[in-house]
């Protein structure tokens, strides 16, 4: 089973009924992802802006109604290989953790253009544990 959605144009998907953040072109280290999916998720305020607080994040959503969550990425971020796989990891693992039969569905969508390259990176084992 495939964790992600690629799409030739992100912009033109929007599914009926659902909770859509997304990610704008650009960022360019972990802080600024972590800002912005806080931001564009509606995260609660107690987000540790780290990565175990956005694992933890990402498999709860009790403040959001919708049953279908999305986090669209316009552009693949551009930081160290080491940390994108430990995203791609994180988002993988939470796209496939939810069951069908749960209240809430999450979907992350990249542009089609950067299917390759995620898929080379998710081949990786992050070098690190550090979260």
């Amino acid at each position: 089973m495939q964790a992600f959605t690629f799409l030739r144009d992100v912009n033109d998907y929007k599914p009926l009924d659902a909770f859509i953040g997304n990610l704008s072109a650009g960022i360019t280290c972990k802080d600024q992802l972590l800002q912005l999916i806080y931001q564009s998720l509606n995260l609660p305020e107690y987000f540790g802006f780290n990565w175990d607080a956005l694992c933890e994040c990402l498999r709860d959503f009790h403040w959001i109604h919708e049953k279908h969550i999305i986090l669209i990425h316009q552009a693949f971020p551009s930081f160290k290989e080491e940390t994108l796989v430990v995203y791609l990891e994180i988002l993988s693992e939470a796209c496939l953790d939810w069951k069908a039969s749960e209240d809430h569905r999450f979907e992350a969508v990249f542009p089609s253009a950067e299917e390759e390259r995620i898929s080379l990176l998710l081949a990786k084992k992050p070098r690190s544990a550090n979260r």
